[in-house]
């Protein structure tokens, strides 16, 4: 190879890869103006359209527990033989009190968080304590919360 070849040849390896990095740095650039925090919360925290909405949130559950130690239990009891128990990791939940984990659960599961909050019927009550749960007060990570979504459910004592 002649020394005029061999510095034609490093020449055109020397366009191609500047080429290919600029290219390289214009897809970047414009990969980092489209992201915006806005478009990430959209998202993660909007429900597809196409998504059915439950009207029993009984119909489905999700039980596992979560690997983190913080968790928080909802147990809802729709009928007499319906029943679901779900759990939720408090480390993906944003407001931390009873309203909104239920909140929460109710986006993920696609129901109207009004089935239990807001319905006159639902009654809640806390597992650890025994006593009725107000939505307002703060969560008590690894307690189970048991909701009657209607209150002639709940067994007498």
């Amino acid at each position: 190879m002649s020394f005029r070849s061999f510095w034609k040849f490093s020449l055109i390896y020397i366009f191609i890869f500047l080429c290919l990095h600029f290219i390289l740095f214009l897809l970047l650039k414009n990969q980092q103006k489209q992201y915006s925090q806005s478009a990430l919360n959209e998202l993660i925290y909007t429900v597809s359209s196409r998504r059915p909405r439950i009207t029993n949130p009984c119909q489905s559950s999700f039980s596992k527990d979560p690997y983190s130690p913080n968790y928080y239990k909802i147990n809802l009891v729709c009928s007499l033989t319906s029943e679901t128990t779900n759990t939720l990791d408090l480390d993906a939940v944003a407001d931390k009190t009873v309203g909104g984990v239920i909140t929460e659960f109710a986006r993920i599961m696609n129901f109207d968080p009004k089935l239990i909050i807001g319905n006159e019927k639902s009654i809640c009550f806390s597992t650890l304590t025994g006593n009725q749960v107000n939505f307002n007060i703060p969560i008590v990570k690894n307690d189970t919360l048991k909701c009657y979504l209607d209150s002639s459910l709940k067994p007498k004592k």
